[in-house]
């Protein structure tokens, strides 16, 4: 069965992909509401953090569509973990050429995270890697497609991307009754648009 299958993979090797977590045409429709926010020059954050090596890089922290999605997509993060998780916080970045993304772990707030593609347009895959237990894997994710892993544990990184631009959103969450569920919701309230200080 393909649920026991992610799950398995996640156990062993602390990731999981799930291939159309969304549908491609919702992807597509997210991508272009991503795109059409840039109209507002005050929308989107340009990204000049020690992971993104790139100023062609900008980010919307709890953009509204993404949260609903964060909320959405729980059940099925949960059924690949195999455990109950509280929602932390979504991200949208779309990346331009010459970002690249340093490896890194994530913060407690992603004890788990899950990263999708929404579009991409580039000659070649912009492949997000992921050191695992095993090895290093070099994923490909199409519109829709998600990968689950342990935030904290698992070094992820992106070379240079050479392509025109790159959309993906990230999903995070901690687990219900693991040490760092005080941390859900990232400190706000409640799960929304609703922005802590330092945040765009």
């Amino acid at each position: 069965m393909k649920q026991d299958r992610l799950r398995s993979n996640f156990r062993s090797r602390g990731f999981a992909l799930m291939r159309k977590g969304i549908s491609p045409e919702l992807a597509n429709v997210f991508a272009n509401y991503a795109i059409l926010q840039a109209a507002d020059p005050d929308y989107y954050t340009m990204d000049t953090h020690t992971r993104i090596l790139s100023s062609a890089s900008r980010s919307r922290y709890a953009d509204a569509l993404g949260e609903c999605l964060l909320l959405r997509l729980q059940p099925k993060i949960e059924a690949v973990v195999g455990e109950p998780l509280h929602p932390t916080y979504s991200y949208l970045r779309i990346y331009g050429k010459g970002s690249i993304l340093d490896g890194h772990v994530d913060r407690r707030e992603s004890e788990i995270a899950a990263s999708m593609a929404l579009a991409c347009v580039a000659d070649a895959p912009w492949l997000l890697r992921l050191q695992a237990r095993d090895k290093t894997h070099a994923l490909d994710l199409a519109p829709g497609d998600l990968v689950v892993y342990e935030g904290i544990q698992l070094p992820h990184w992106r070379e240079v991307f050479q392509g025109e631009f790159c959309i993906q959103v990230i999903f995070s969450y901690v687990r219900a009754n693991g040490e760092f569920a005080g941390l859900r919701f990232d400190g706000r309230d409640q799960i929304g648009p609703i922005q802590k200080p330092g945040r765009n």
